[in-house]
């Protein structure tokens, strides 16, 4: 894919793809192509830029649905170059909690939201009998009101893995990369989470009760 592609893709994300045009949307801005540099403390909105009007968005959210049809197919994304792998360490000791207390409604939601991430491919029943390893799951608030299906890991297996050390960028560098772009764009994946794979001997771990 070029990289107007690319550029196009990222566009479709901020404009929350649907059907219909979305109420109270982000609005989305074409950046001018003249050069812009871009400091930390450089304030985005006032960038140069020409706002893009609704319908014109939707228009061409639709022909670029159709042109990358197989980008938008129904279902979850996968990523198949890894596996994560949940490294214990060397005095690591396996942990049961049992299952939280749950009212009939929290059961209902917990049922409906298992059921789906066994119909798409995320987990699977246990019916090995006992598990070594097991993490209470729970229902919480989002804070648009809904609720959702969470484990706490923190209960004994976060305990259990080492803590791998990732370099964290530095913010100068960030933006010194972005000087001289013209497009800025935040994406924000569906169920990204849910999207890597554990290996076979680490799903064993992740296993939790209800």
């Amino acid at each position: 894919m070029d990289q107007n592609a690319w550029i196009y893709m990222s566009l479709l994300i901020i404009a929350q793809v649907s059907a219909k045009p979305q109420r109270g949307a982000t609005p989305v801005y074409d950046i001018n192509r003249s050069k812009t540099n871009v400091k930390p403390k450089a304030a985005y909105g006032r960038l140069p830029g020409t706002k893009v009007s609704p319908a014109v968005m939707q228009s061409s959210v639709n022909d670029l649905q159709k042109e990358f049809a197989a980008l938008f197919e129904p279902g979850l994304g996968r990523c198949n170059k890894r596996y994560i792998h949940l490294q214990l360490k060397a005095n690591a000791r396996a942990i049961h909690v049992p299952a939280r207390r749950m009212n009939e409604q929290a059961k209902e939601i917990a049922k409906e939201e298992i059921g789906r991430l066994c119909e798409i491919g995320v987990m699977q029943e246990f019916e090995g009998g006992f598990a070594e390893y097991a993490t209470p799951g729970s229902i919480v608030k989002r804070k648009d009101g809904r609720s959702r299906f969470v484990v706490d890991y923190s209960t004994g297996l976060n305990d259990q893995l080492e803590e791998s050390s990732y370099q964290l960028p530095v913010p100068e560098d960030i933006f010194d990369q972005l000087s001289g772009c013209s497009y800025f764009t935040q994406l924000d994946f569906s169920d990204a989470y849910h999207q890597i794979p554990l290996d076979e001997e680490s799903q064993h771990h992740g296993r939790y009760a209800t």
